[in-house]
């Protein structure tokens, strides 16, 4: 009986071992698959939010986009009214210099402004002056026709009233018809000023009766 009871003790350490080895393995398994999911999270959560970045950085980029076309289409704005007031302004001169000219006109001659005779003997007692300024002014020099006859163009060395007055003091009428011919286009503001300038000085201090008109 002695001898069943010393059969029946067995040895459990290599049992033991094994099932450590298992427990072992499981921990390594488990660990290497919460790293796994933990990097596919922080990918996951990279890619999300690089693709937020890309979108918030398409947005401002539209919004860029829109405002600087907001910008070119108010200073387009802007440049067209500044033209169209200079323009007005250009042609309210006009209209006041050629009422100021018609005045002084029938002041001189007694022509009433009814008269249908008016023109016809406007025509035959005054002389025309076609002053052309070119592109490119005032690198290009400006030229000019007397009563449709080319004169030329400006000598570089001389002074818009030293090249136009002695043309004037020589022709024969004392009504002298002078117009300016430019492109808005063309011209630079400031250039279109001094040019004007010139021009109303010179017809200041001409002895004859100079009517100033402008074409663009």
């Amino acid at each position: 009986m002695a001898r069943r009871k010393r059969e029946l003790g067995v040895d459990l350490t290599p049992l033991l071992d094994v099932i450590l080895i298992l427990l072992f393995l499981v921990l390594v398994y488990t660990g290497q698959t919460a790293v796994r999911r933990e990097t596919e999270r922080e990918r996951e959560e990279a890619a999300r939010v690089a693709a937020h970045e890309a979108e918030l950085a398409t947005r401002e980029a539209g919004h860029e986009e829109a405002l600087l076309r907001l910008e070119s289409q108010l200073a387009a704005e802007a440049r067209a009214r500044l033209e169209a007031e200079q323009e007005a302004e250009i042609l309210e001169r006009e209209r006041r210099y050629l009422a100021e000219d018609l005045a002084e006109l029938e002041a001189r001659t007694g022509i009433d402004r009814e008269s249908s005779e008016r023109y016809a003997l406007f025509d035959r007692n005054s002389d025309r002056l076609d002053l052309k300024v070119p592109r490119g002014y005032p690198d290009a020099a400006l030229t000019l026709e007397v009563n449709g006859r080319p004169q030329g163009r400006q000598p570089k060395d001389s002074s818009l009233a030293e090249w136009l007055e002695p043309v004037i003091a020589g022709l024969e009428q004392r009504i002298v018809v002078l117009t300016l011919h430019y492109d808005n286009e063309a011209i630079y503001w400031r250039d279109y000023q001094q040019l004007h300038r010139s021009l109303l000085e010179l017809r200041a201090a001409s002895s004859q009766l100079i009517l100033y008109n402008e074409r663009n």
